[in-house]
């Protein structure tokens, strides 16, 4: 992982293209920045990369508060975490797995939101 990130670093200089690089910020791991699922960022999480971004892109106003530690307490005990873990584990992993085994996928009968290919226009009063 260390190699690809690092080959992803030199192209992206190489191009000339805006990186947000999260490698070496702690806060990055804070679980107020995650969803229960720990994929998906929280609506904080989500504030933050937008942050990065912005500063990465080197917006006006931007700058790398993004990476400074959420204040409070976010970072659990050895036993906390680890009931947390096995909590994400039975309700998160397991049914994953167990859809996977089983040939199945999250997605199966489910109604796609929008099921037909339609144009997207804005709400009436808007300017594309």
């Amino acid at each position: 992982m260390l190699e690809l990130n690092a080959s992803i670093r030199a192209s992206a200089a190489r191009h000339g293209v805006a990186l947000v690089d999260t490698f070496g910020h702690p806060v990055t791991t804070d679980p107020r920045l995650w969803c229960p699922d720990r994929i998906h960022a929280s609506p904080l999480g989500h504030a933050r990369i937008a942050a990065a971004f912005a500063e990465a892109l080197r917006l006006p106003g931007s700058d790398d508060s993004w990476s400074r530690p959420l204040p409070g307490v976010g970072y659990r005990g050895v036993g906390r975490r680890a009931a947390g873990d096995l909590r994400w584990l039975a309700t998160v992993v397991g049914p994953w797995a167990y859809r996977r085994l089983r040939g199945r996928s999250t997605g199966d009968h489910r109604v796609a939101k929008r099921p037909r290919l339609l144009p997207v226009t804005p709400p009436a009063g808007e300017s594309a």
